[in-house]
Formats: C-alpha cells, structure tokens, sequence
C-alpha cells in the first residue's frame, strides 16, 4: 500500500547537530520550513538568478545538441526555451535508473513546484547525474530492483543487467548492455515468479516493463550505458505516472559529459578563466588546493579523491586517482600520464579517458557559467563555499551570482507501508507496481499538506545518520 509523506517527531537536539554543521540549512528551514512543499519548491524555483547573458548562451551551444541526441530535437528546443529563463538543473542524482527513492521524491517535487509556477516553459525535470559512480554504488545502477510482498513486510528484489565483474567500473562511457542481459533478468523474474517470490501479476508488469522500456530498440541502439540509462528514464517516469504530462519529462544527461564538452568546445584554446585555472600552474597552490581542502569540510574524499579529473583503465573503466607532477597529471604508479596542456587534454577529454572530478564539475557549470545547481544539504554549503572562494580570487571578471541555497534532494515523500504498519522509501518500480492512473493527482495533493518543516522532521534520522557527528564544525 502506498502511503504519501509520514508524520515525525522534531528533534530539538539531532536538530541543533545538523544546524550546527549545517548552518545554511537551517536558514531554509527557518525561513521556509512552514511553507507546503509545492510552496516551497516553487518558492525555490522563482528566486533563480540570472547568469551573465552570454555565458548561458555558450552553455546552451553546447547542451542543445547533446540534448537532441538522447531526446530528440522537439524536447530540445523546450529545454533550450526554458533554459533561457529557468537556468537551472538537479545535480544530486546518480546516473543509473531511476529507482531509488530520494531520486524518486526529489524530481516528483521539483515536478510539483513547476506546476505551482505556472509556466508553460517549466515542461522538463533536467537532471545533472554523477556517471563517475561504480556500477555497485547503493543506487544500483548494475540492475533493477523493487520490492517484493514477503508475508508481513516487503523483501528488496534485486536482478543485476551488468555482469558482477564490472561491479567496481564506473557508469561514465561504458558500454551498453546487450539484449542478452534484458533476456537474463526476464528469466530471473520468472524463476522469482515460480518461487513465489513475486506475485504473478506484478511479475508479469515488470516483464512487460522490461520489454517495452529496457528492451526498447532505440536503447539497444545506444552507443553507451549512459545514453541508454537517459532513454530508459524518460520512458520509466512517463510509466511510472501514466503519461501525466504535469509530472513533466524527466531528462538525464551525465554531469561528466556536459562538462567535457564544455570545456573541449570554449576552453582549450580561449584564454578562458577555466583556461587559465587548469593550465596555469601558479593556480595550482593559490587557487585549486586550498578550495579543494576547504570543501573536505563538507565531502571528506580525501583532496576530493583526484587532481581535476579521474583517469580511466582502458580494460574495466576503473577510477584511477591522478596526482599533478609538473604540468602531468599521472597515476601513482605512472602508468597513466596525461600532459596538462590543450591538447593533449583535449585528446584525453574526446577519448572519454579523463573523468571530471567534484571540483571541476561544479568549477565549470556553477561558477564559470552560473547554473543554479539543486542538490541536497551538503551541496548547498560547498556550493557556497565555492562562490565565496572564487569571487574573492579575482580570477574572474565576471562574479559567479548562481544561487547556491536550493534544497531539493534528501526528502522521502512516498512508501510502502507493510501489515507491521512499517513505512518502507518507495523504489520506482514500487509504483509502476503500486501506483493507480491517478498517481499524480494523489501525490500532488497529498504534498499540499505536507510542510517543509514536517518533511524534514520526518528524515531527521536519516539525515543525522549521513555525516559523521564527530566531523568538524562547517564554517558558514
């Protein structure tokens, strides 16, 4: 049974860490924490600022046509249209299916805000989506998943499309999965069925999903994993709520991939900021390492895992750290090593073996090119951080103005609810299961009398649990 939003207790003291570590947070919830959650968002996305004219312009030279390539010139031009007055995107999902249930909640309100806007512009969910993650990362992008009636409760199916041997390779610019794959998890849902494991019909539904989405001929066609993950979402949410055109299209392009191309077409010759930042050496120990550090208050990868970008194995696709050396960036046991300079980064850049990092991914789209950016609690105080750091370098002559406190990810909206009365976050193949035709008016209504403030009561548990309490203080 599903069951939107759930009461929860407020927690003056699990409250008072997370402000603590969190200041900017708890200035949203102060400000806007008594609006309905539709309020809210559209409240969030009214206040969107205006980038610098044509930067955007550039940005959009680069977007529109990758864009067409994945969704098709008519989707294109809307997304193009409200770009030009909504310069926003999500930037907190994982580029995979979209199936677990922050992602779920997070773009159905985002959906719900743009309603409440009331612009006809507002017609797509665009989505930034980490494509750097592993293909075991909690999100499950090897696989689907949903789960199952077990007696009592519900029991978590997982059935893997990817191989386990690739289980540590990362999302960005791997292969497609074949219609082999789509065969293999259609026989292990039978065998599910035949244990009675899964109920028949809902067998039968993930079948039929299976069949007119993942084994759709346009994404077999797809030249990598992470088109075909873009493909299957936007037919998986026009599933999900039966062709409601009010929950808007749900567009995932891969953060990693825009900001290649951004930086192959207008930074590798230009004497851009972004030039300078990655060419520059004296931007090495003035600029890059000390705002890198100063983000660990909020991320903890350890100097962000690399230095500006990931190198990539050309056997498996795995992450390999890279340190600078000189003007080289190169793996610690230099097998990879990769110039830094124009060229040779653009080469590295259009063979898809370098990977951005955290830092460039949001040194490029926040603030070079001032995409408001809408993520979740951590997000929004590195991405402050970030701006204050940079406008204050002088690096740039044009100040970032991109709006970093835009909370919109870390809030489950939609459960399962078990006979032991136990509310389980709703996966997104739970609703093509659970979810009647009027799924979008139900859910729509239901987040009218749900309160910001009583959303995030209700997380308080989960959000106290995701940093470590004995991490330092952030400074706001």
């Amino acid at each position: 049974m599903l069951v939107f939003g759930k009461s929860g207790v407020n927690d003056p003291a699990k409250l008072e860490t997370i402000f603590a570590k969190r200041p900017l947070l708890g200035e949203i919830l102060k400000k806007s924490g008594h609006l309905s959650l539709p309020a809210y968002m559209a409240e969030t996305l009214k206040k969107i600022s205006e980038p610098h004219s044509e930067r955007r312009t550039e940005f959009l030279k680069t977007m529109e046509p990758l864009v067409g390539k994945r969704f098709g010139k008519t989707i294109a031009d809307s997304v193009r249209k409200q770009l030009e007055k909504y310069f926003w995107m999500s930037s907190a999902d994982h580029h995979g299916s979209a199936q677990s249930s922050l992602v779920i909640s997070s773009n159905a309100l985002l959906s719900v805000g743009c309603g409440d806007v009331e612009d006809p512009l507002l017609q797509n969910i665009i989505v930034l989506s980490c494509s750097s993650v592993s293909q075991n990362n909690e999100d499950y992008p090897r696989g689907i998943m949903l789960h199952a009636e077990d007696r009592d409760t519900y029991r978590l199916l997982k059935y893997p499309l990817l191989h386990h041997d690739y289980r540590n390779s990362a999302v960005f610019h791997f292969q497609p999965y074949e219609k082999s794959a789509v065969d293999k998890v259609s026989e292990a849902l039978q065998k599910s069925m035949r244990k009675k494991e899964l109920q028949d019909p809902h067998g039968k539904k993930i079948l039929s999903v299976l069949q007119s989405i993942y084994a759709k001929e346009e994404v077999l066609q797809s030249k990598s994993l992470c088109e075909q993950f873009s493909r299957i979402n936007f037919d998986l949410w026009k599933e999900i709520f039966h062709q409601d055109v009010r929950a808007k299209n749900l567009l995932y392009i891969e953060f990693e991939e825009i900001v290649n191309a951004l930086l192959i077409d207008h930074h590798m010759d230009a004497k851009t900021p972004l030039h300078a930042i990655l060419f520059d050496p004296a931007f090495d120990a003035s600029f890059i390492r000390p705002l890198c550090t100063r983000m660990e208050e909020f991320i903890r990868q350890g100097a962000l895992g690399t230095y500006l970008f990931w190198g990539l194995t050309p056997d498996k696709n795995y992450r390999v750290r890279l340190e600078r050396v000189g003007n080289t960036l190169q793996s610690a046991d230099g097998i990879l090593r990769y110039p830094l300079e124009p060229a040779a980064l653009k080469k590295a850049l259009e063979d898809r073996l370098l990977m951005p990092n955290i830092f460039t991914l949001f040194l490029v789209v926040y603030l070079y090119y001032g995409l408001n950016c809408m993520g979740g609690f951590n997000q929004l105080h590195y991405l402050d951080l970030m701006k204050r750091f940079y406008n204050e370098s002088g690096i740039d002559e044009l100040p970032c103005t991109a709006e970093s406190n835009l909370y919109t990810f870390g809030l489950d909206t939609i459960f399962l609810r078990d006979k032991a009365d136990t509310l389980i976050p709703v996966l997104g193949l739970d609703l093509v299961l659970e979810g009647s035709a009027t799924l979008w008016a139900e859910y729509a209504q239901a987040m009218k009398e749900l309160t910001l403030q009583s959303a995030f009561d209700a997380n308080t548990d989960i959000i106290y649990g995701i940093f470590s309490i004995t991490e330092s203080p952030a400074t706001p």
